[in-house]
């Protein structure tokens, strides 16, 4: 579902200098990126942005405004185009309140997605240990299957507004890798999508797995937010701390 747009916020960092639109030769996934700043050596952190179903790769710059410059950020295009504008990673069905998935079709949105990073560290060389996927709705959903199901590859994920996918929803002791995710999740009080219990109740299944998670529920619905933003990039700033001796550039 798409989110109200928000415009770039004065006051911020300029908007992050991304390379032209271009598709990956292994997925075919449509992305743009930019590459981490060069005020110090070795390998930096990745953050991959996956826009929620009838967006596009645009819809998070406010998120990748407010990020820190010395990561490497990309953010990508779902591959399918929605009738009316816009694209999607997977079908979802509405029915009597409930979302039916196919679980096919969402595996392989997952291994396309994870095909796509494999290709970008061969481009990028960013630090594997550091590996972050952050979205919203369906984006976040997806961030979290790719999670869930490779926690030795994804260090963390970001879900706004989103869900973790039943058939993925862990037990405590089953993984033991998954002790070693950090985990944001934020959710409006009042989204008529996806009730903030899906939120709560990630929030306690992970946290029994022993990931270490930071909830944020706010004001709204099935939307974005500046605070969203502004809160989940500051736990970004916590996570991938600069490298040792660079200099940042000033606000």
């Amino acid at each position: 579902m798409t989110p109200s747009a928000l415009p770039v916020q004065p006051g911020l960092p300029d908007l992050p200098r991304l390379g032209p639109l271009q598709r990956s030769a292994a997925s075919r996934l449509a992305f743009q990126w930019r590459p981490a700043s060069e005020a110090a050596a070795g390998p930096r952190p990745l953050l991959v942005l996956l826009h929620g179903a009838g967006g596009d790769e645009t819809s998070l710059l406010p998120l990748a405004q407010r990020l820190p410059a010395h990561l490497h950020l990309v953010l990508v295009r779902a591959p399918r185009r929605m009738p009316r504008g816009g694209f999607f990673w997977y079908p979802v069905h509405f029915q009597d309140g409930d979302a039916e998935i196919d679980l096919q079709q969402v595996e392989a949105a997952r291994v396309r997605l994870m095909r796509f990073i494999d290709e970008l560290q061969r481009r990028l060389r960013f630090d594997a240990r550091q590996l972050y996927l952050l979205g919203f709705s369906q984006g976040g959903a997806l961030a979290s299957t790719c999670a869930l199901t490779s926690p030795e590859t994804v260090r963390g994920f970001g879900m706004l507004s989103g869900r973790l996918l039943s058939h993925l929803e862990p037990r405590p002791g089953e993984d033991q890798r998954l002790a070693r995710l950090c985990v944001f999740l934020g959710h409006g009080r009042q989204d008529p999508v996806l009730p903030i219990a899906h939120a709560e109740r990630a929030a306690q299944v992970l946290r029994r797995c022993g990931a270490q998670v930071s909830f944020h529920p706010y004001e709204g619905g099935h939307e974005l937010s500046r605070p969203m933003f502004d809160d989940m990039a500051a736990w970004v700033g916590r996570q991938c701390l600069p490298p040792a001796g660079s200099v940042q550039p000033q606000p």
